[in-house]
């Protein structure tokens, strides 16, 4: 009866550690008892969550860097869309909005050679103290010509005075990005989209006091 239990566990972990090295990671065995065959059994449920896990994570970030990804190269398209058919001007203003999305663009596949190369956990931010006021302004009108194309109108309100802050830029920009494009993506055409930067009332509070 023992070896028989004994058997008949070891050919259950044998096929779920071949269904495991197939690709199915949601193969798990069924535990009973305290001995060292329900340890094993135990390890190797765990180790199969761990590995489902990072496959989730995995994926995830996949989906992350494509939408990442997409954010410079459609605000390019758009920008060189709107010069082709003339709506665009080749300016300074606009061939240096087009130049800032370039960078991003770079930033975004060094972030991936970086993370390629260590752990997330090692990656460091940037910091360095930085004008809010053009933080915002330059990431929320690199998506004018996307609001344009969609009939919608881009908003940019910026306090006066604004203090620098310490921030890593290109992560601000990306949040910002982010942001924006969403909020584009759901107004309806002839709605508008609002960006705003002000000092929150809180903190004008404490400087009074």
């Amino acid at each position: 009866l023992v070896s028989r239990r004994v058997l008949g566990s070891v050919g259950n972990l044998t096929v779920a550690a071949r269904a495991l090295g197939s690709g199915d990671l949601s193969q798990r065995v069924d535990v009973k008892g305290h001995d060292e065959m329900a340890e094993l059994g135990r390890t190797f449920n765990t180790m199969a969550g761990g590995l489902e896990d990072a496959e989730r994570q995995r994926r995830n970030m996949v989906a992350d860097i494509a939408h990442e990804l997409r954010t410079p190269l459609s605000n390019i398209q758009g920008y060189t869309e709107a010069l082709t058919d003339g709506l665009l001007k080749p300016d300074s203003a606009t061939l240096d909005t087009i130049h800032q999305q370039v960078l991003y663009l770079s930033h975004l596949i060094e972030d991936l050679r970086v993370l390629a190369e260590t752990e997330a956990r090692d990656f460091r931010l940037n910091l360095e103290l930085d004008s809010v006021d053009d933080v915002v302004r330059r990431a929320a009108e690199a998506f004018r010509p996307r609001a344009e194309a969609k009939r919608a109108t881009l908003v940019i309100e910026i306090q006066d005075g604004l203090p620098p802050v310490t921030l890593d830029r290109i992560r601000i920009e990306q949040v910002i990005g982010n942001l924006v494009e969403n909020a584009i993506r759901h107004t309806p055409s002839g709605g508008s989209v609002t960006v705003s930067a002000e000092t929150p009332a809180s903190i004008l509070t404490q400087e009074g006091r």
